[in-house]
């Protein structure tokens, strides 16, 4: 089975994770864009507002899930679905599997500013912490507009995703390299969460960068 080569982008990752996993059903949702807080320390008032949205997991409905069976996945193509300046696509955590029971995609979302040194530092993490998990199967780094998101090839059960977040925030994300706010909304949600796999309208491309 042919792996997706660095530069591809969540096309080509999504259509592989079908064909390696071979889930019965996938789900896709669109949510709010929310950019990164920079908060301000001066202003009471404005620090309290934008603490509430810090440690806000925000809702959605469910018409805003995608649920794609198995005859949508050869034709699956990514730039069919619609994009809106408020509106982003994401890979959701769950799945069904071909037994028709609830897995999950093993998603991460990091904080750090991309570069040769940052790309360093996470592949040693996530390749450290996967053995620690037992995890088995390594996974793609994408490059985002402001950072990276990892995800891993095989799916897992959601008890052993829980823990793995579990480490995670107690080894503070690799001192900082992980978001951590993305691992607590993920245990407070009962891992409810998704992963964007679509580009901003002015933003770069979400392309692999390295295979861990």
């Amino acid at each position: 089975m042919k792996e997706p080569k660095i530069g591809d982008g969540y096309q080509e990752i999504i259509n592989y994770l079908i064909r390696r996993n071979k889930p019965k059903i996938i789900n896709l949702l669109y949510y709010d864009a929310v950019g990164s807080l920079e908060i301000d320390w001066q202003h009471q008032a404005i620090f309290v507002k934008q603490l509430k949205i810090w440690t806000t997991s925000f809702p959605y409905s469910q018409e805003q899930i995608v649920s794609l069976g198995t005859e949508t996945f050869e034709t699956f193509l990514l730039k069919n679905f619609l994009f809106s300046n408020s509106k982003l696509l994401g890979l959701h955590s769950f799945l069904l599997d071909k037994k028709g029971e609830k897995q999950c995609w093993l998603m991460l979302d990091f904080r750090i500013k991309p570069g040769p040194e940052a790309l360093r530092k996470i592949k040693f993490y996530v390749k450290n912490m996967l053995n620690l998990s037992k995890i088995k199967g390594g996974g793609f780094l994408v490059q985002t507009d402001r950072s990276y998101h990892f995800i891993g090839r095989k799916i897992i059960a959601q008890e052993i995703y829980k823990e793995f977040l579990k480490k995670i925030i107690k080894s503070d994300g690799g001192s900082g390299l992980i978001d951590i706010g993305f691992c607590g909304h993920a245990l407070t949600k009962d891992l409810d969460i998704c992963l964007r796999i679509q580009k901003k309208k002015e933003g770069k491309k979400l392309k692999i960068v390295a295979r861990i």
